[in-house]
């Protein structure tokens, strides 16, 4: 039995020079997270809230350990709100925010907003951690049940699980990219909804140099009429490494990756990965899906169940068989669920260099 994914330990892209600050837990009068991010964005001290060390960005945010269920976020929701007054967390500046583990540091959105809205100038990195989702549904901007990234803003995630969220599109992460690159690696991205499309992940209006990179990313068990796990828009991806299943489309037909539109379609690879068990609403399935007549970059080493109307300029090294054989989400001691494989897999030992599927 192999996972799907492969979680690398090591931090990457710190930055020794910049300042850092430290968030204590809640109740115990130190600096709290909103203080701290307001200090960021400002760059100066907030309260308890102070920068230590160089006054160079990215600063970095150290978030504690705490119990589980215990919120280091408490302040209550207040929709469309963009100045990080209350409600969501706005990012208007380069943050790192470098939690203690998966399982040591949770965030939590407010019951009726989203948790962080990445701002043109911000340029936000989350690492370490798992951040719980809430609900966008009733405002005037319903992206990204979890985080919204808008055109100008950079996002990157790194050994980070996100779960849950609710949102007219992106679930979980909405993303508009026209300007500002998205980054996920190792991490999981599961049980949001979308009422239109993204259950997971909704990717719009995207430039030719916005590009979005997945690697070691599991999307699963989230749900939409449209693109159940991840919907592209007139904007480029790369997936490598990575594992889309077990989403569920409301609708039939569904899918649980849809790429819409026309160039720069020839921008997006799907590299090493796994496309399956993804349902629609009539019983039957379709992994991967595309406006007519589309016609994506490069499919290399990669498991496709069901493909509606996409085609590939380049192919390469297709497994001959279909069935991965996925065994349900569970943390194999990475820190974050993935997808193992049953016996038998079709992934195992198809991949690159010999190797399993959805493994770098």
């Amino acid at each position: 039995m192999r996972t799907t994914l492969m979680i690398v330990g090591l931090l990457c892209g710190a930055s020794a020079s910049a300042a850092t600050i430290q968030v204590g837990l809640p109740g115990a009068g130190g600096c709290n997270i909103r203080n701290a991010i307001n200090a960021a964005n400002n760059n100066t001290n907030v309260g308890t809230c102070v920068r230590s060390g160089a006054a160079t960005e990215p600063d970095t945010i150290n978030l504690p350990a705490a119990a589980f269920g215990t919120p280091l976020l408490s302040d209550p929701p207040y929709n469309d709100e963009d100045a990080n007054v209350n409600g969501d967390l706005d990012i208007t500046s380069a943050i790192v925010m470098q939690g203690v583990s998966t399982q040591r540091t949770h965030l939590a959105a407010p019951d009726a907003d989203r948790l962080f809205d990445v701002r043109v100038g911000g340029a936000l990195t989350l690492r370490d951690m798992t951040i719980y989702g809430g609900t966008v549904a009733a405002s005037d901007t319903p992206f990204g049940g979890a985080i919204r990234k808008l055109s100008g803003g950079s996002l990157t995630l790194q050994r980070v699980m996100v779960r849950g969220g609710v949102a007219a599109r992106g679930g979980a992460i909405h993303g508009v990219m026209q300007i500002g690159t998205m980054s996920l690696r190792d991490v999981t991205v599961r049980d949001a909804f979308a009422s239109a499309f993204g259950g997971g992940i909704a990717l719009e209006s995207g430039g030719a140099s916005a590009l979005t990179e997945l690697l070691n990313v599991t999307i699963s068990g989230n749900a939409a009429p449209l693109a159940s796990g991840l919907y592209a828009a007139f904007t480029p991806f790369r997936m490598r490494s990575s594992t889309v299943a077990f989403n569920r489309s409301t609708s039939s037909p569904g899918s649980g990756v849809s790429y819409n539109g026309g160039l720069p379609a020839q921008s997006v690879e799907i590299v090493n990965s796994i496309l399956s068990d993804n349902s629609n609403s009539d019983g039957t399935y379709t992994d991967l899906s595309c406006s007519t007549g589309i016609q994506l970059a490069l499919r290399s080493h990669s498991i496709i169940g069901s493909v509606t109307n996409c085609t590939f300029a380049t192919t390469t090294a297709t497994p001959p068989a279909t069935q991965p054989r996925l065994l349900p989400l569970f943390d194999h001691g990475g820190g974050i669920p993935v997808h193992a494989f049953d016996n038998g897999s079709a992934a195992d030992n198809t991949g690159l260099n010999g190797g399993a599927l959805g493994c770098v």
